[in-house]
């Protein structure tokens, strides 16, 4: 894995690479860049629609920043964890080098997986479709070619 403990946000540019026009069964339908109106600079959000027959699905990939990188207190350490929430319920667990989070909530989106790579980046899929499916999507982000991106210098 690249050196990523020092350096700036990782840019939009280098974020859409990892992204195809397919991922599995799933294709890409949008992609929005949401523009920050905060006085301080914040790292870049790509917001993806993806479609896999009726089913929909939005796969997010951001920068959690260099206090997200590993090892830190963000990535999770422990066995797996199962906990009930007032809005629904959430599992925790470790798999390889990332964190995994499924959340299963009472209103939409029902479902959502978030990944939080070794240095950082996070991806999330979000939607009404199975954890499976969703799951699927997000670990379609190529997770080698992710945590080899270098931070810019700030």
């Amino acid at each position: 894995m690249a050196k990523n403990e020092a350096g700036g946000a990782f840019t939009a540019v280098q974020l859409k690479g990892l992204v195809g026009e397919r991922i599995g069964p799933w294709k890409q339908t949008s992609l929005d860049v949401p523009l920050e109106s905060r006085a301080l600079p914040q790292p870049p959000k790509l917001v993806y629609g993806f479609q896999q027959g009726k089913q929909k699905a939005t796969l997010t990939v951001t920068d959690g920043g260099v206090v997200n990188s590993a090892p830190g207190p963000a990535h999770w350490t422990g066995p797996p964890n199962r906990r009930e929430t007032p809005s629904g319920a959430e599992f925790v667990y470790r798999e390889g080098r990332h964190t995994v989070r499924e959340i299963e909530r009472l209103k939409p989106p029902k479902r959502e997986v978030v990944v939080l790579l070794a240095n950082g980046i996070m991806v999330t899929a979000a939607g009404d479709a199975d954890m499976k499916a969703l799951k699927a999507l997000a670990a379609g982000v190529p997770v080698a070619a992710a945590e080899a991106l270098v931070r810019p210098p700030k």
